[in-house]
């Protein structure tokens, strides 16, 4: 992968620009790059482990823009870059004949034109399709469609949407609608229900250019007299501490010791027992004529109860 950051490399440098690689933390403890060039509209996003693979696929991304975008021709490219997009096969449709093989089209099937260019839609028009096989036909590829051809763009976009999505939990309501957003809070407020202590221990991993850090933390649940535990890994100390709070949460919601969430519930509801009630006090003459005269030079009304 490092050949698409070494193109774009003298890519930028025949035009004096340089590229900008931003690299952030997702939520899954993953690594996201983002890749601009100056002069061009267009950011392209990569994801990986650790930085270096990351900054590579925004590298790999863009140079699919660039091929899309006619900007530069594909086969400037080494052919390694874009090895595994180019060299899937291409599935084929099923014959008309019913239940049977899949059968490639052949290539005067392929070559079909849906509509002749003296054709319009002024009037009805005979039509060169009739029956099945014609709308089969209408879902060919076109005309200068090869077998073993990609449209390299769309499929890294759609990889790309692919990348994004997976940073939302899919399987939040299969554990009472706690996310990464929600989960910490909901366990403070456990915790200090509960009077447990929030002894989150970290420890710190892997080399120089690939640290990580692990966060573990241990409670015991007082309604089920028993302890639960978590420990994870995380590119972040904020990161490792919300996964060990998402698990110990989820865990709490399945023995039945907590509730569950609203679903895009981002805060852990205020429960009665953390509502003071009011307590009545009394006070001398002279402060309560103090304060009615500063009301009123200040032209304040009272509230009434």
């Amino acid at each position: 992968m490092a050949e698409a950051k070494n193109f774009l490399y003298a890519f930028c440098g025949k035009r004096k620009v340089k590229p900008t690689y931003n690299n952030t933390n997702t939520a899954d403890g993953r690594f996201q790059s983002q890749l601009t060039i100056p002069g061009f509209e267009y950011t392209s996003k990569g994801f990986s482990q650790n930085k270096k693979d990351a900054e590579s696929a925004a590298a790999k991304d863009f140079c699919g823009y660039l091929i899309g975008a006619g900007l530069v021709p594909a086969e400037s490219l080494p052919d390694s870059v874009f090895a595994d997009e180019m060299s899937a096969p291409v599935p084929a449709l099923p014959a008309t004949g019913g239940p049977g093989p899949v059968q490639q089209p052949s290539p005067q099937m392929q070559r079909q034109p849906m509509m002749q260019p003296s054709q319009s839609f002024d009037g009805p028009q005979q039509s060169n399709f009739g029956g099945p096989s014609s709308l089969m036909n209408a879902a060919r590829p076109p005309p200068n469609f090869q077998s073993g051809e990609r449209n390299y763009h769309y499929s890294m976009y759609n990889k790309r949407q692919f990348e994004e999505a997976e940073e939302v939990d899919l399987n939040a309501h299969l554990h009472g609608n706690w996310t990464v957003a929600n989960a910490k809070s909901r366990l403070h407020q456990y915790l200090q229900q509960n009077r447990c202590p929030a002894d989150f221990k970290y420890s710190t991993g892997g080399p120089d250019h690939n640290r990580h850090f692990s966060c573990e933390l241990a409670v015991f649940v007082r309604s089920h007299k028993r302890n639960i535990k978590s420990k994870e890994l995380a590119s972040t100390k904020k990161q490792a501490a919300q996964k060990v709070a998402l698990s110990l949460v989820r865990q709490l919601f399945h023995l039945g010791a907590i509730e569950g969430a609203e679903p895009g519930q981002l805060q852990a509801k205020k429960l009665k027992s953390d509502e003071l009630d009011p307590i009545d006090v009394g006070i001398s003459p002279e402060l309560e004529g103090q304060i009615t005269t500063l009301l009123k030079d200040l032209s304040i009304e009272p509230v009434p109860e």
